[in-house]
């Protein structure tokens, strides 16, 4: 029975052919703009969950206030005493690691025996708990044996291609700022794109201890330098604000005063610690200072009204156009009714055929969003393959969500069509339902279209500003340089060196650039 159904539905959607390019064109076209809308809020929604205890990870954050108790820095790190204090007095905190990023100049000898001065972005200083809190897919070594010793490397697989090629890396030596010995102990795998982080390699966190670098006193008793990312493993049942009410507390113990006759004001009336879950970084989170350019939930929330939109508008038109055709088709129920036919059986057949357009349109969507990926992932710097036997819950969430489409912009016509009268039918008095649903859905279509493409002019028009906005000088003739150790040291000779060349107009040096943030880790 069902075969037949499919079958009548075919053969009428071949008999008006237009009226079925219409109504297929349009959703094929709606549903691949949700499709691709999907692919995009699934990987936004997706940071972060590839590590294992996800759900009982939390960031630390600092916030520092104003006199008159405003708030007018949010860190997303601490000052280093923070950890291992946090490890002692809270029981409900598993693990706790500290992490310190920084850029690094590595020295390797070639196979030529040349050394050769490599300078390495996204480094970190990682405590060894580091990896009972994260996942990190070790790909050779082990990073609980020796990772605790000072001068201690694990290089992410890309970084260890990028300095060693083929050869194995364990065992190498590394120079870091052409100064300090180090060993290669291990790699891991490249995190994944859906991270908030992407370590280029790990150096133990107890080579800070080294004077020169750092200093054991610094690590203890430096409460200004608030550049040391802080993680915590709870213990569940873990409830946050539990933590955060203990905190005024804690702080006020461990900083307290500097002397009484100083009378300074306590800690806890100046800054503030907050505990931040992992899983909203991405997404929820917009502080001072961040390991990288985060998301936006607002984003999420207005691309999947968008796609939705744009989904009501496919349907609507479809059933537009399936009760205006119903005029139509008025007689081919009056003879069925009048053969026996029931109201149940008619339908069935009705929304047979609606699902059939859906289907159609599916098969038609999925080439259109084939050729559209490219764009998006373009626009928004993204890889989103979609085409993944692998990814087995989209395609079955893309069957179930047409076939709910295709039920929706069904139900409407098949109870209108099947529900005439067989004698009002064949004496040719009964219309084509109630205009009066007709003009809502034409008019909320039109409401919709109209109010994307304002929604679209004003977007536009805000892009278009940002971009040919005067910014006091022009961005593609000034070049931005860190400044490593090796040129600070010799600035006076690089400076002459640069300004003799033909091409460079003038060269300067500052601690801030204009496009970055003034507030900073430093002081608090």
């Amino acid at each position: 029975m069902l075969r037949n159904y499919f079958a009548v539905a075919f053969r009428n959607l071949l008999r008006n052919k237009l009226t079925a390019f219409i109504n297929i064109a349009g959703l094929a076209v709606a549903i691949a703009c949700g499709l691709l809308i999907f692919l995009f809020i699934q990987d936004e929604l997706s940071y972060d969950r590839y590590n294992l205890k996800a759900a009982r990870i939390y960031r630390m954050t600092r916030e520092f206030l104003s006199p008159d108790g405003t708030p007018n820095l949010h860190l997303g790190h601490l000052a280093p005493p923070f950890g291992p204090l946090l490890k002692n007095d809270f029981a409900d905190f598993e693990e706790v690691a500290r992490t310190l990023t920084t850029r690094i100049q590595v020295t390797i000898r070639d196979s030529a025996d040349q050394q050769k001065t490599i300078n390495i972005e996204n480094g970190y200083l990682a405590e060894p708990s580091l990896f009972n809190i994260f996942t990190v897919r070790i790909t050779q070594g082990n990073p609980l044996k020796g990772f605790d010793e000072p001068y201690k490397i694990i290089l992410s697989e890309q970084t260890a291609l990028k300095l060693f090629g083929s050869q194995n890396p364990i065992g190498k030596p590394l120079r870091l700022f052409n100064a300090y010995e180090s060993e290669v102990t291990g790699t891991f795998c490249d995190f994944p794109a859906q991270s908030f982080w992407h370590p280029s390699m790990f150096i133990s966190f107890s080579t800070l201890n080294d004077s020169t670098i750092y200093g054991k006193e610094g690590l203890e008793r430096n409460w200004g330098n608030n550049s040391f990312g802080t993680f915590v493993l709870v213990k569940e049942p873990f409830d946050p604000r539990n933590a955060e009410a203990r905190f005024p507390d804690f702080l006020d113990r461990h900083m307290g005063t500097v002397t009484a006759e100083e009378q300074a004001p306590m800690p806890s009336t100046w800054t503030r610690l907050y505990m931040q879950k992992m899983t909203d970084i991405h997404q929820h989170s917009h502080l001072d200072s961040e390991e990288e350019t985060n998301g936006n939930i607002t984003n999420i929330y207005m691309m999947g009204v968008i796609g939705m939109l744009i989904i009501l508008i496919a349907c609507f038109n479809f059933i537009n156009l399936s009760t205006a055709r119903a005029t139509k088709r008025s007689k081919e129920v009056g003879i069925r009714k009048v053969s026996g036919a029931f109201k149940n059986q008619l339908v069935v057949q009705f929304l047979a055929e609606s699902v059939l357009v859906a289907f159609i349109s599916l098969i038609l969507a999925t080439g259109i969003s084939f050729f559209g990926l490219p764009w998006l992932e373009e626009f928004t710097s993204k890889s989103l393959p979609v085409f993944q036997f692998s990814n087995w819950p989209l395609f079955a969430g893309l069957i179930l969500f047409t076939l709910i489409i295709g039920i929706i912009a069904g139900i409407y016509p098949a109870f209108v069509i099947s529900g005439f009268k067989p004698v009002s039918v064949l004496k040719g008095r009964r219309s084509a339902g109630k205009a009066g649903i007709r003009k809502v859905l034409v008019t909320a279509q039109f409401a919709i279209s109209v109010m994307l493409i304002i929604a679209t002019a004003i977007t536009y028009q805000q892009l278009n500003f940002l971009n040919k906005t005067q910014l006091g000088y022009d961005k593609n003739q000034v070049i931005t340089l860190p400044l490593y150790d090796a040129v600070a040291g010799n600035y006076d000779a690089f400076y002459n060196e640069m300004v003799v060349q033909a091409s460079i107009k003038n060269v300067s040096r500052s601690s801030r650039i204009p496009t970055g943030r003034l507030l900073d880790s430093m002081g608090g």
